[in-house]
């Protein structure tokens, strides 16, 4: 059964996003926000592009917009990117969460840059990078970090679970975000931050269940090797 507790943090945090959804649509009166409890999810699409300057928050902007929700709710968050390299602004949001956050990503057997036998690539030592970032982000930041790793597999996941303590997901962003200082400065992006009102639907069991999916071939990052020097200043080089 659903505690009052985590009732309250229902439908605090759905209501901090039904007010955002009605100011995305504010300008058009045509456009109204149905609140009688027939809803599944509200659904806020957002995008971003380079050196573009949009007329609206853009994707960037809403999802720290989120975290901020999340932090005041007490909400805890699964995070999942295949490129996970958080920008300053990300890694201040998520170290100001009260739980600290689930981070998941590719280990290096399933990166999208792993060597492939008899093929050789400039991109090759991709991973290691990538492996230095988890490093820094598990000793320095204290984050709990997850790699995705399964022969034959490349991990390509990405997205984000909100969920209250009792396990309740209220909110979730899908789409093409990767979370990282590319993703923000560099990619065209479009997601769909999904808020659900109610404390349980089809569509939030999918969620969970994908989420659960992924984690099926994880285990805890092991970051006991500090990173070659060459490949640290390769990391450096990445998140300017």
């Amino acid at each position: 059964h659903q505690s009052a507790t985590e009732k309250t943090t229902i439908e605090s945090a759905g209501s901090h996003w039904v007010d955002e959804l009605s100011n995305q649509f504010r300008a058009n009166p045509e456009l109204d926000i149905v609140t009688d409890g027939t809803v599944s999810a509200y659904a806020i699409p957002t995008f971003q592009a380079p050196n573009v300057v949009l007329p609206f928050a853009s994707d960037t902007q809403q999802f720290l917009s989120l975290l901020d929700v999340t932090a005041e709710e007490s909400c805890s968050i699964r995070l999942a990117s295949a490129y996970l390299n958080p920008t300053p602004k990300l890694l201040a949001a998520l170290l100001k969460q009260p739980i600290s956050p689930v981070l998941l990503t590719a280990g290096p057997l399933s990166h999208g840059f792993a060597p492939k036998p008899g093929v050789k690539r400039r991109g090759d030592w991709v991973p290691k990078v990538f492996e230095a970032i988890a490093y820094d982000l598990t000793r320095n930041y204290n984050l709990k970090i997850r790699c995705f790793e399964r022969e034959g597999w490349t991990f390509h996941g990405k997205g984000l679970w909100v969920m209250t303590e009792g396990g309740t997901l209220v909110a979730a962003v899908v789409g093409s975000g990767n979370y990282g200082h590319r993703s923000e400065r560099l990619d065209v992006e479009s997601n769909c931050i999904l808020i659900f009102p109610n404390e349980t639907s089809a569509l939030q069991e999918q969620l969970l269940e994908e989420w659960e999916r992924l984690n099926k071939y994880t285990e805890e990052g092991n970051m006991e090797t500090h990173p070659k020097p060459l490949v640290w200043a390769g990391m450096k080089w990445m998140r300017q």
